[in-house]
């Protein structure tokens, strides 16, 4: 079994934001951070350093 990936959702849309993290965790991975805004998904994605990012290419 591979170990779960760290994940990093940006979303500007918060519904989908809530939607989009429990199908990561359903799927077995770990949501280390979430973002709404482009600046705090820079900072996150520094600080948090996650597998893999899901980002909303139009904030």
């Amino acid at each position: 079994m591979t170990a779960p990936m760290r994940v990093l959702l940006v979303e500007d849309e918060a519904l989908v934001l809530m939607q989009m993290e429990a199908l990561v965790q359903d799927a077995g991975h770990e949501v280390v951070g979430s973002a709404m805004r482009q600046d705090e998904a820079i900072h996150l994605a520094q600080a948090l350093r996650p597998d893999i990012v899901f980002l909303d290419l139009v904030l």
